[in-house]
């Protein structure tokens, strides 16, 4: 026999030639209070639908990034001169494809008429174009940078 902390004694059973001192149950401890993980989660969320509701909506729109000439700005992906096509990229990462053709007006940043076979990946361009989304057609291509001016004025009014 052993002795329990409190000076009782506690019987010993035999099990596979091991000798077990039987103690009180544990006592349950009451289980913790949930966290207030959920209160930040929906918050969370809650702001997470908002920011996109906000920046989807200008993209949707058609107002963000345009100027007052119709003017859009893209940085150029690739420039395919046989098929006539310009893969390009809003800062917002949205990749269009742009078809040029006989009609379409080609100038540097300082108005100077150029072609298209002078533009390459990375150049910066304001693009006028017309059609639907799936068969633009660029009516004029300006090669040049965007400005601090030029950015406050069409992503940050």
């Amino acid at each position: 026999m052993s002795k329990l902390s409190s000076g009782e004694i506690a019987p010993e059973i035999k099990c596979k030639s091991r000798f077990l001192a039987l103690r009180p149950a544990p006592t349950r401890e009451r289980p913790a209070a949930p966290k207030r993980t959920l209160h930040w989660r929906a918050l969370l969320g809650l702001f997470a639908a908002l920011l996109s509701y906000t920046v989807f909506s200008g993209a949707q729109s058609g107002k963000a990034g345009v100027n007052t000439n119709g003017e859009e700005f893209f940085i150029i992906s690739s420039v395919d001169i046989t098929k006539k096509q310009l893969l390009v990229k809003q800062p917002t990462e949205i990749t269009q494809l742009l078809q040029v053709n006989d009609k379409t007006r080609y100038t540097d940043k300082n108005g100077k008429a150029m072609q298209f076979a002078d533009l390459r990946a990375g150049d910066t361009v304001y693009v006028r174009s017309a059609g639907r989304s799936a068969a633009r057609v660029a009516v004029s291509i300006r090669k040049g940078p965007m400005t601090v001016e030029e950015l406050h004025r069409r992503y940050l009014k």
